[in-house]
């Protein structure tokens, strides 16, 4: 799991991502704190954590279970080893087209929310007042 922009500068982002790595790392790596629940994660970061740029990222994904979700233009990096990885789940899913959480928060267009998210997401955010669409509508 990647966290992008959490900081303005690149630096800073890259630290609190890389302080992430490391926490999900300790949690795999001590057995009584090993999540019971998998692990989501996109396409791009099972290949990152493939290929090394995840702190112990070869060692998590054999230690707990984790669910890898297909992102559009992204293609799995698959070994045999991960076919047959009983913790490994590989999912499909449809594109959600051009829609982004970014684009989601900043957007006070109600007709392009009613079309991208679920309606009863759509009444949380407004009853809560969320977001740039809550402070349009007079939430906080």
């Amino acid at each position: 799991m990647t966290i992008k922009g959490l900081a303005n500068s690149p630096s800073s982002s890259h630290h609190k991502q890389t302080n992430l790595k490391d926490h999900h790392a300790h949690l795999a790596l001590t057995p009584s704190l090993r999540p019971s629940l998998p692990t989501p994660v996109g396409t791009d970061t099972f290949n990152d954590m493939k290929k090394g740029k995840w702190k112990h990222g070869r060692e998590l994904l054999d230690l707990v279970s984790v669910v890898i979700v297909s992102r559009p233009g992204v293609s799995y990096a698959l070994q045999e080893e991960d076919v047959t990885n009983p913790r490994l789940h590989f999912y499909n899913v449809p594109s959600l087209g051009e829609v982004s959480s970014t684009a989601v928060r900043k957007t006070t267009d109600l007709k392009l929310l009613r079309e991208v998210v679920e309606p009863r997401v759509l009444e949380y955010i407004r009853e809560r007042g969320l977001y740039a669409l809550g402070r349009v509508e007079g939430g906080d």
